[in-house]
């Protein structure tokens, strides 16, 4: 120990940035106070609530003292906790989050995540790098609460100056919305990747309101990369006429985006949509031909994988890390 306390603070830097484990960081910051102020700072750098790494609920027939020990509401009893103690003040952590990931499993219609982050979020005005997650989860199928994009859209709102990447997927089919979206983002000064729904960003009901907003409209013009996921049933045509549309406002006024992923929810694809997905495909080479010839340095492409859960997350992780190498 009387080694590691007579490291200088860049020995002490470079050791905390080689560490994986928080609670092996965690050990390092309760070595001395001056050590504890470095660690800190690398501590909640990144912060993650990932289901994955919370028990599953156990059997209800299973009386052994580990039930005793399994928290039933991880993780959002973890993340109320951090709010908490960030708005006493007893965590003095809230400028030094910049990046936030949260995966958490939810039921069709479950509301509580959404309040969790309208107290978290308005508490990190340093945040960057932000990542919404929720998966349906059959053990909390008792949780009945209404699900609304209303609130998240007013908590992100106090990160508008300073968010760079922004990941928003959430388990939402059509009927569970009262009808919000996330609103436009075009006031995101900082932005510049953005992978989102399509019924996240423009509404269920937008493929056939004659007043359903552009992506022009909602997109911050300083956005260099747009992965947007989009199902089959909210209509292929209304897709690549969204995109047209985005092709040639960008002509009229330019924009910064280099590069568009629409991402195909694997469930709709299938032999039925194949021959809608090959014409929309072919339009889109017409578009980045459009594009190409008016000086855009903007590439759209299509992108359907088999396994939805999986290799949508694997693509968009590989879009994140593209983005953050910059």
């Amino acid at each position: 120990m009387a080694v590691l306390l007579n490291l200088s603070n860049e020995l002490i830097v470079l050791i905390a940035s080689n560490l994986t484990k928080p609670s092996h960081m965690l050990n390092l910051a309760l070595a001395d106070r001056r050590i504890h102020g470095i660690a800190i700072q690398h501590l909640y750098q990144n912060v993650i609530f990932d289901r994955e790494d919370y028990p599953p609920f156990p059997n209800l027939y299973d009386y052994s003292p580990s039930v005793l020990y399994c928290d039933y509401t991880a993780p959002h009893s973890n993340i109320q906790r951090l709010s908490d103690m960030i708005r006493t003040n007893t965590l003095q952590t809230s400028h030094i989050i910049t990046r936030l990931t949260i995966i958490i499993g939810i039921n069709n219609v479950c509301n509580k995540f959404q309040t969790l982050l309208s107290l978290l979020l308005p508490q990190l005005p340093s945040l960057k790098h932000l990542a919404l997650e929720s998966v349906s989860d059959d053990r909390l199928a008792w949780q009945q609460e209404h699900f609304s994009l209303a609130p998240l859209a007013v908590a992100l709102s106090h990160m508008s100056q300073t968010l760079r990447s922004l990941s928003l997927h959430f388990f939402l089919e059509p009927g569970d919305s009262d009808g919000w979206t996330i609103g436009s983002l075009r006031h995101f000064s900082q932005l510049e990747y953005l992978s989102v729904q399509g019924n996240v960003l423009l509404g269920h009901d937008a493929l056939s309101a004659s007043d359903s907003p552009s992506l022009n409209s909602v997109l911050p013009p300083g956005l260099k990369h747009l992965r947007l996921h989009w199902t089959i049933n909210q209509g292929m045509p209304y897709l690549h006429s969204l995109l047209k549309n985005l092709v040639r406002d960008s002509l009229r006024i330019p924009r910064q985006t280099e590069k568009i992923v629409v991402h195909l929810d694997a469930r709709t694809v299938n032999r039925y949509t194949q021959p809608i997905v090959a014409v929309c495909e072919r339009g889109l080479a017409d578009l980045n031909e459009e594009a190409r010839q008016g000086g855009l340095d903007l590439r759209v492409s299509l992108e359907s994988t088999p396994s939805r859960e999986e290799t949508h997350r694997a693509a968009r992780l590989a879009d994140e890390r593209s983005f953050l190498a910059m």
